[in-house]
């Protein structure tokens, strides 16, 4: 792993996984999530499809306010 005894590691966990050594970092917060789906109500219930379904659903629950455009408003 790239950054482990570089300065980068200064003053942070480190934890080996495997014989590995890693720099363990806390996730960032996003503010807004800007996302489509393919169809929403109005209470913001949403069904992806396709690709969609990879990270549109867990980048809404990761950021502080979701922004969803969908297809068909049901």
């Amino acid at each position: 792993p790239a950054g482990f005894g570089t300065e980068v590691a200064q003053n942070k966990e480190v934890r080996t996984f495997h014989s590995k050594n890693y720099i363990l970092e806390e996730a960032y917060q996003a503010d807004f999530s800007l996302i489509k789906a393919w169809k929403g109500d109005s209470a913001g219930n949403l069904i992806f499809r396709g690709t969609a379904k990879n990270f549109n659903a867990i980048m809404s629950g990761a950021a502080t306010i979701t922004v969803a455009e969908v297809e068909e408003l049901v």
